[in-house]
């Protein structure tokens, strides 16, 4: 009966392990890595702040700002509605014809009811300008994004990808390494 229970166990071990060994093996059980986009100004952080603050440096990337609910209602409300026959029942009652719909027109207006970019999120550290995966669109537009801010402002910068450190990652990655020298120690017993 003890014999039995060795081999078993042994069994057990061998399940555990190659069970182990799969889940290293296996690209969808891996932790994913983020990467942030990190800019160094060649200059002044200052400018490069003051020129991410500046809506006129975004260029075409205007009319991207208009996903907030207020600049659609002022599109709206400068331009007429879309649906050509609620434009003209309106034109009749104004008696006076709304201005055409343009995309500079739009971006002009998006100027003037947008006072400050909302965009691109960024953080400050120290003299570089962090700008997290999480809270911006795909890395090849913020970069596209950024490349079109920092040349319209006359700005020298050096632009990276970081890979995310997050507190929660890296309490994540400690667990793991925790769980596995622990696995790692029952089955050598």
């Amino acid at each position: 009966m003890k014999v039995n229970r060795i081999i078993i166990k042994e069994n057990e071990e061998e399940n555990s392990q190659s069970r182990m060994s799969a889940d290293y093996e296996n690209p969808q059980s891996r932790m994913s890595i983020d990467y942030d986009i990190h800019l160094i100004p060649k200059g002044n952080i200052e400018d490069a702040i003051s020129a991410l603050k500046n809506i006129d440096n975004y260029g075409s990337y205007v009319s991207n700002m208009r996903n907030k609910a207020y600049v659609e209602k002022a599109i709206e409300d400068y331009f007429g509605p879309s649906v050509p026959v609620k434009r003209k029942a309106l034109e009749k009652e104004r008696g006076k014809p709304f201005p055409i719909k343009t995309k500079s027109a739009i971006d002009d207006l998006i100027k003037s009811v947008t006072s400050t970019p909302n965009l691109l999120k960024y953080e400050v550290k120290g003299k570089e300008i962090i700008f997290p995966k999480a809270n911006n669109p795909n890395k090849d537009l913020t970069k596209k994004i950024i490349k079109v801010i920092m040349d319209n402002a006359g700005i020298e910068f050096e632009i990276f990808e970081k890979e995310t450190v997050s507190e929660i990652k890296m309490k994540k990655s400690k667990l793991k390494e925790i769980i596995k020298e622990w696995i790692l120690e029952e089955l050598k017993k």
